[in-house]
């Protein structure tokens, strides 16, 4: 759709679901620990966010709500 129609990324963000199928929500202290587990039996695992003082949503900077 980016492509063949031009449909924008933050179109296809409030659109979409463009998410992931599972989110664990921690400190960031504890990150590599968690991460670590997941590898340890074969799940992949990115860390993907963070909690800012600004308000509103964020996708790669782009503010969607």
């Amino acid at each position: 759709l980016i492509e063949d129609l031009g449909v924008t990324n933050e179109e296809m963000y409030k659109t979409f679901n463009m998410g992931v199928g599972f989110c664990i929500i921690s400190p960031k202290i504890q990150a590599n620990k968690i991460m670590q587990i997941c590898r340890k039996y074969g799940l992949m695992s990115y860390e993907i966010g963070h909690i800012s003082e600004k308000t509103g949503v964020f996708v790669n900077n782009t503010k969607l709500a």
